[in-house]
């Protein structure tokens, strides 16, 4: 069944480009798979370093310690998710939170001044007749609009060029800024958005810190607008085909896929393999 479409955000988009089935799957059919350990580990961190700022915005310390005693709480919240190895899983990876919370809150946070946190925006793209919405997570005083991420490994330098998370926020602060002086249906020049940065914490044999920072060119806006009226087109016309029926087939998307088993439409890891859901032409629901 395909819902009527109501608001875009920037995980829908990614998760549409990504593969419209997978979209389906999370959006349409509202099927719920399980966090990983890994994913409720980036969660929890996530949850330590939206508070630290929220205290450091007010004038108040949130000390090492007490960042510990925010990741145990926000780990232990989940544990009901879990099956044992899960449980297990999440013990292992404890520590691993405490080194990633102590590395960030000496190497990274210090620089920071924190302005807004965790701000809803709202605005229209244009051509698009629902709104986008999300929450920016964090825009440091001098307006820079900042993300944060753990990853196994370091993002590629072009990354931001081509991401669609930091441009809707960077677009979504400007909305905030403007107010009811933002034209609705309209998206400013380029040389009004704010820049952004991606601050990367990696889980290597050592941890190590990637910064990426961009400012966007006209360009980058209207590439924006050619992708999200594509997105919001093919949800219109309920296309949600499987990703390897438009481009390429590639493993690995069906493998990191949360839906993974449960998508009748999943790749073979082996090129062997029968495709599951077949090779027609249209894998619309």
């Amino acid at each position: 069944m395909a819902r009527p479409l109501r608001r875009l955000s920037p995980s829908s988009i990614r998760t549409y480009e990504r593969c419209p089935q997978m979209y389906h799957l999370r959006y349409n059919e509202r099927i719920r798979v399980p966090s990983t350990a890994a994913q409720l580990l980036g969660s929890a961190v996530h949850t330590v370093i939206e508070m630290f700022y929220k205290e450091k915005r007010d004038g108040k310390a949130l000390d090492v310690e007490a960042a510990f005693d925010v990741l145990d709480d926000a780990l232990d919240a989940t544990l009901h998710e879990l099956d044992e190895e899960g449980r297990a899983e999440i013990e292992e990876l404890r520590e691993l939170g405490y080194d990633l919370v102590e590395y960030y809150l000496d190497e990274v946070a210090p620089h920071v001044r924190p302005h807004l946190i965790e701000e809803r925006f709202s605005f229209n793209v244009p051509g698009v007749d629902v709104p986008m919405v999300g929450y920016v997570d964090l825009v440091d005083q001098d307006g820079t609009v900042i993300d944060h991420k753990t990853a196994a490994s370091p993002f590629p330098a072009d990354y931001l060029a081509h991401d669609i998370q930091l441009l809707t926020y960077s677009l979504g602060y400007n909305a905030l800024r403007l107010g009811a002086r933002q034209r609705p249906g309209q998206l400013p020049l380029a040389s009004m958005l704010p820049p952004v940065r991606l601050d990367v914490i990696v889980k290597g044999e050592e941890i190590t810190y990637q910064r990426l920072e961009f400012r966007y060119e006209q360009e980058h806006l209207e590439q924006y607008v050619e992708r999200v009226n594509a997105v919001a087109a093919g949800i219109r016309t309920a296309d949600f085909r499987p990703f390897w029926q438009i481009r390429e087939p590639d493993p690995d998307v069906c493998h990191y896929c949360d839906f993974n088993s449960v998508c009748t439409y999943r790749l073979p890891a082996s090129p062997d393999e029968p495709l599951e859901g077949g090779e027609s032409e249209s894998a619309t629901p």
